[in-house]
């Protein structure tokens, strides 16, 4: 079916897409997120290994004439695997305490997955320059956003014994 150029060919994306995923994931891991290493690493293999399947989806149906009720779309597969990965993203945001935590972590599961895709599909420059991106960003960068100002709010519960008027002691 496939040539042993192709397989390996396919093996070294899958294996660079679990790389790069798993540097992504070294990150994460070190700022003590549940989805670490080996999730980024299983995240970029695995939407490899997606965008693989889309591209090599022809190659499964070619016995097929046009008369065949089976259609095949490419693109299908990799929209899948980016809609997704929302659920993965999703399970790293924890909300509680009044703050969400998380959102990196979220977004970085959906890039890898993006990378994974883009590494199958043989775009293999732009992805090791999207890291490199990436790794800036969530690396060096992390002292930009202590310049910025930000508002804090907060929710203040005060109980007072009823009967009493404690509104113009809170106010000073």
């Amino acid at each position: 079916m496939y040539d042993w150029y192709t397989i390996l060919t396919d093996f070294g994306k899958i294996f660079l897409a679990a790389v790069i995923g798993g540097v992504i994931g070294f990150e994460r891991e070190s700022h003590g997120q549940a989805a670490g290493f080996r999730t980024y690493l299983i995240v970029g293999a695995g939407a490899c290994l997606m965008m693989l399947l889309s591209l090599h989806m022809e190659d499964l149906f070619r016995h097929l004439n046009a008369d065949s009720v089976v259609r095949t779309d490419p693109g299908r597969i990799a929209s899948y695997a980016i809609a997704s990965i929302g659920f993965l993203g999703a399970g790293a945001i924890i909300k509680g305490k009044g703050t969400v935590r998380g959102i990196t972590t979220a977004a970085g599961l959906w890039v890898v997955t993006g990378m994974g895709l883009a590494i199958g599909a043989g775009h293999i420059y732009q992805t090791i320059f999207t890291t490199a991106i990436i790794l800036v960003a969530l690396y060096w960068l992390q002292p930009v956003r202590k310049l910025a100002k930000r508002r804090i709010y907060r929710t203040l519960m005060l109980k007072h014994k009823e009967g009493e008027d404690q509104l113009d002691n809170i106010q000073k």
